[in-house]
């Protein structure tokens, strides 16, 4: 399996602080199955704006300790963008980093609380210029819990989202779980990252993640978006025959207690 998001290079944001965390949280990857992990650094202007360099000497030593200690994962790297406008030229100069072979992919994350007036055009924007974007763990942005019809638009316009794994397990409030498991029960789910900072405070994370998804979604779409999808993406193969089609749903509700009190709807 692949990880196409997770905080792993050392010292350089909020996610692994030390090199010794490194290689403790590669540990725990490769014993979960994975091979490939996409190293994602944040990109938050005014916060995180790491320069490639930097960047780049951290992935050097994280792959020497990785050899070093014998643990088999490949290691990649991409930034996390915060949305912003002029996104899509960034990434295709070479100013941001994509994900893939040939920089295709940008994984860009939302604030969890609003979603800005220029979101659904630079998202709109970086397709038209063949960067397709990958929206980062869209079930913890609460806007879209009560816009499903926003959220489908985006995925008409060939726009993916990566869920992370831990929103499954409850590890992100409750909110966050029962809209994870809607979106993967109605295949709106196109990636999976552990979204790690460090080695993570429960065990199997990935395992008991997937076993949630073939439950709610089938096995074979688990398959696809732990699998197919992913080593497409990292290939830039065509995705077009492989991205499932989504389930039809009326709306989404956690029944009239949840919607009273949290104001859960859909205009879907």
């Amino acid at each position: 399996m692949i990880d196409l998001h997770v905080h792993l290079l050392p010292g350089l944001d909020d996610g692994c602080g030390t090199l010794e965390e490194t290689v403790a949280l590669a540990n725990y990857l490769t014993s979960e199955g994975i091979k490939h992990a996409v190293a994602t650094v944040h990109h938050l202007p005014g916060v995180y704006e790491i320069p490639p360099e930097t960047v780049s000497e951290a992935l050097t030593r994280t792959r020497e300790a990785l050899e070093i200690g014998g643990i088999p994962l490949e290691v990649t790297v991409a930034n996390e963008i915060m949305i912003q406008q002029g996104l899509a030229e960034r990434v295709r100069s070479g100013e941001l980093t994509g994900i893939g072979k040939m920089k295709h992919y940008a994984l860009v994350e939302f604030s969890s609380r609003e979603i800005p007036w220029f979101a659904f055009t630079t998202l709109e924007h970086m397709t038209e210029l063949g960067v397709i974007p990958i929206v980062a763990h869209p079930e913890r942005c609460y806007p879209l819990h009560r816009d499903i019809a926003e959220l489908r638009a985006w995925y008409s316009k060939g726009i993916l989202a990566q869920l992370d794994l831990g929103s499954l397990l409850g590890i992100h409030g409750t909110r966050v779980q029962r809209f994870a498991e809607y979106l993967v029960r109605n295949h709106l789910i196109h990636l999976l990252g552990s979204d790690l900072h460090s080695p993570p405070p429960i065990p199997d994370l990935w395992a008991r993640a997937y076993r949630r998804i073939a439950k709610l979604g089938g096995q074979e779409y688990a398959c696809i978006i732990a699998d197919d999808l992913p080593r497409a993406v990292l290939e830039d193969e065509d995705i077009g025959r492989i991205v499932p089609s989504p389930r039809h749903a009326k709306r989404y509700s956690l029944g009239t207690l949840a919607s009273s009190l949290l104001g859960y709807a859909s205009k879907d």
